[in-house]
């Protein structure tokens, strides 16, 4: 056991109390893998994401998975949102499945860029030459029913966030705040 101290006393100002933290993270977890059953990408499967029921949650990542796929795309987006006037083009972002926050702030990049959004769908099947392949970017779209639900779980995934960030810190335990950041969850 090199590296390990070798004192058995707990030192509690030494150490960080992580379990609320990972708690959170694992209830957070479960909240989404109940809302969307679209897997994560996955480089080796890259059609395993593509959701195969209207899944807002798929459909975003999806479509941030094909403005990620290539340069072209990449141009495509930022081209987009220099039309628009958007003096500094932001990159989309794509969630990860080994930090559930990736996917609230995939969700809430998605949902504050919504008309881009679905400016860059269009542009992407209006490029497409093949029919079957473009009537599955057509797919893709969300309509404004699907945009109202993503914007609501962005919303259900921000009181996560907060408390997440909450029991957060370097210098301090942060257990004290469990109860408080616990009622909030429960008025959320």
């Amino acid at each position: 056991m090199s590296g390990m101290p070798q004192d058995k006393d707990f030192h509690g100002r030494n150490r960080k109390l992580t379990a609320w933290h990972t708690l959170l993270t694992l209830a957070t977890q479960c909240l989404i893998s109940t809302y969307s059953k679209t897997p994560h990408f996955d480089p080796k499967n890259p059609e395993a994401h593509v959701p195969t029921t209207r899944d807002e949650l798929g459909l975003v990542c999806a479509i941030m998975v094909k403005e990620q796929s290539s340069s072209k795309r990449k141009e495509i987006w930022r081209t987009i949102q220099m039309k628009a006037g958007v003096a500094n083009p932001i990159q989309l972002i794509l969630d990860m499945k080994v930090q559930w926050s990736s996917t609230f702030w995939m969700l809430d990049r998605a949902d504050k860029n919504q008309e881009h959004i679905n400016t860059f769908v269009d542009e992407l099947r209006w490029e497409e030459t093949d029919s079957s392949k473009r009537d599955k970017i057509r797919a893709l779209k969300l309509d404004e029913e699907e945009w109202k639900q993503v914007s609501s779980f962005t919303d259900l995934l921000m009181h996560a966030d907060n408390a997440q960030q909450a029991f957060l810190s370097d210098h301090v335990s942060t257990l004290h705040l469990a109860i408080p950041v616990l009622e909030a969850l429960y008025r959320a």
